[in-house]
């Protein structure tokens, strides 16, 4: 008889082992979801950052370029017109594809 009820007895410790193995998988894994969740718009805020990083640089290319071929062209314009030290607001002409350089 007291066979029985160590086997009985063995059967709850085992389920609850079972149980808490699983109840610890599963809020592990919801505690992973949400993390990920998180780190998605960080990394969407970076990634928007990153491009408009780029955009500027690439607007400040192209005026530089264009300032250089003016000034192949004969024009008495330095290759640095418009690029002066400082801060800046960039304006786009949409009709006539023309960046302008705004003081900020």
């Amino acid at each position: 008889m007291s066979s029985t009820k160590f086997k009985s007895g063995f059967t709850l410790v085992e389920a609850l082992v079972a149980l808490s193995i699983l109840i610890v998988g599963i809020i592990s894994g919801f505690i992973l979801v949400t993390r990920a969740l998180y780190d998605v718009a960080i990394i969407q805020d970076r990634l928007t950052a990153s491009f408009l990083a780029q955009e500027g640089l690439e607007i400040v290319r192209q005026i530089r370029d264009t300032n250089y071929l003016n000034k192949l062209n004969g024009s008495n314009a330095n290759w640095d017109k418009d690029l002066s030290n400082g801060d800046h607001l960039v304006s786009y002409d949409l009709s006539s594809g023309k960046f302008k350089l705004l003081d900020y």
